[in-house]
């Protein structure tokens, strides 16, 4: 609440960001998410992007709408999971903020930039976004979707059909979204679009590998105990 962050749309950007994205076959959902990438209002210039094939068959490709600095490396033999891809990612990048997004997942215009704007505020800062959940944008286009991400937003393709991490809301609403949560702020940070500091991950020795499902929550358990302020991007 003491942080002050700047309004979107309203301020200059200067930190770069890596994009993390973690897949395992989807390939539909990955063209839908990199293409909403490619509509950010977050300066191209500082942002990369890059996705993580955990071993698809048939391998991931890149579709040809997609944010300028965008490479798709392979996770390494020898693991496997969403923290393993993770890992491979982050080490591939060089940003100063890594932030991980599922590989099915649509990003508003201001999604990158919601995030950033904390950062830019504090280096102790992990940022969790806020989702709903759909289907109705499978049968778009990524043409489409580029398009209504970077004009009109996506409302009207989505509709009435969405659900939201109900479980998250609840808490927030019990803890005046996370000011009274305490130590146990890092219960509502999720996988599919957290952000933190590149020097806070190498700080920590990065995501337990060994962990096949749940290694979000055990990494933001330990960057909490580290001194992370947990921060729900609302917008």
């Amino acid at each position: 609440s003491v942080l002050g962050p700047p309004p979107l749309g309203g301020w200059v950007p200067h930190m770069d960001v890596s994009v993390v994205v973690p897949a395992f076959g989807g390939q539909h959902k990955l063209d839908l998410t990199l293409a909403s990438l490619a509509a950010q209002s977050y300066p191209p210039s500082l942002m990369e992007v890059v996705v993580v094939d955990d071993g698809s068959d048939p391998p991931l490709r890149l579709p040809a709408l997609r944010p300028d600095r965008t490479r798709l490396v392979r996770a390494p033999q020898g693991g496997w999971g969403p923290g393993h891809a993770y890992a491979a990612g982050v080490a591939a990048t060089s940003g100063t903020v890594v932030l991980r997004l599922d590989a099915d997942v649509v990003a508003g215009r201001r999604h990158v930039e919601a995030h950033m704007r904390w950062h830019h505020r504090t280096g102790s800062a992990l940022v969790t976004g806020r989702l709903v959940y759909t289907e109705a944008l499978l049968g778009v286009r990524p043409e489409e979707l580029h398009r209504q991400v970077g004009t009109e937003g996506v409302d009207d393709l989505v509709g009435d059909d969405r659900g939201t991490m109900a479980w998250i809301e609840r808490i927030l609403a019990r803890t005046d979204t996370l000011r009274e949560a305490g130590h146990k702020a890092w219960e509502i940070c999720i996988g599919a679009t957290f952000s933190v500091s590149r020097s806070f991950l190498d700080e920590l020795g990065g995501v337990d590998t060994s962990m096949v499902l749940g290694e979000d929550s055990e990494l933001a358990h330990r960057l909490v105990q580290r001194g992370a302020v947990v921060v729900p991007e609302l917008e």
